[in-house]
């Protein structure tokens, strides 16, 4: 079991000054460093990944961290077999291959018009990784995300370029979890006291309330439209999970014991605290 993790659930995560010098200062310590890489896009993750590995080469404090993606997280979990995941699968042998980058190789047909895109994720020439668009009318109707070994790693649905869904799947090509995309209007409310160190959102505005019984702090609304939410299908344990941050919570929980310290990002303090109530937190 690690001694701290952090949880990095996007790219502006990792490009944090905080981040960067809790994660040293952690290592230097002779903390043993778990970062788990939360992202539910793959090109992202291999992306925040890629930005961990260089920073830590160039401060060369790699000995005692483990950085992982819900890709190794769940690699040997049992899941489903899956015999409706890819669709529209065109035959790329027959196509025309245009490479006008290192890392894309773009499919086109008879007619001119662009049918696939393979784009390797990283540079580096040992990773195999990549990822596979696929268009329909000139528009992104499916990728799918390809291991070293070409197993489907994970697969992203769309349609009129709006995501509708995200599907993760082990080593052996079976689904684990399903990300259902939602377009939602969010309404929070954000009590904050004096000494808070968290912001409310710039969109928000306070409450102009009567009742004095909750030791001065100040309340906000925030209401946001158009967000995108999810509902997530856990096919292991077979539950539903009501949100991303339960998810971060779920994954947090499982890594964790009494004396491990937990480090998130500020920006996800408020929903994120709320499902891990029990626990003390470090924010970066």
């Amino acid at each position: 079991m690690s001694n701290a993790i952090f949880l990095v659930t996007s790219i502006e995560s990792v490009n944090k000054n905080k981040f960067r010098t809790e994660l040293k200062e952690a290592i230097n310590n002779g903390i043993k460093v778990k970062v788990i890489i939360a992202m539910i896009e793959s090109v992202d993750s291999n992306y925040a990944f890629e930005l961990i590995k260089d920073y830590l080469k160039k401060e060369r404090i790699e000995e005692l961290i483990e950085i992982v993606q819900l890709s190794d997280i769940f690699a040997s979990q049992k899941g489903i077999k899956l015999n409706n995941g890819i669709k529209n699968f065109p035959d790329l042998n027959s196509m025309t291959i245009v490479s006008n980058s290192e890392m894309i190789d773009t499919y086109i047909d008879e007619n001119g018009e662009i049918v696939a895109e393979k784009v390797s994720l990283t540079k580096s020439t040992k990773s195999k990784s990549y990822k596979l668009n696929i268009y329909s009318n000139n528009s992104l109707i499916q990728t799918i995300d390809y291991g070293s070994n070409d197993q489907v790693m994970g697969i992203q649905k769309f349609e009129n370029e709006i995501p509708l869904e995200n599907l993760l799947f082990n080593n052996n090509g079976e689904l684990v979890f399903r990300f259902i995309a939602k377009k939602i209007k969010e309404r929070n409310l954000y009590s904050l006291s004096k000494t808070s160190i968290i912001n409310p959102p710039k969109t928000s505005f306070e409450v102009d309330k009567k009742e004095k019984g909750n030791l001065g702090n100040k309340d906000y609304i925030d209401t946001s439209d158009d967000k995108f939410a999810y509902e997530i299908i856990d096919y292991i344990n077979y539950q539903r999970i009501n949100g991303l941050y339960e998810f971060y919570a779920l994954l947090i929980n499982n890594n964790v014991n009494d004396e491990t310290r937990i480090y998130i990002d500020l920006n996800d303090n408020i929903l994120l605290a709320n499902y891990l109530s029990n626990r003390v937190i470090f924010n970066y």
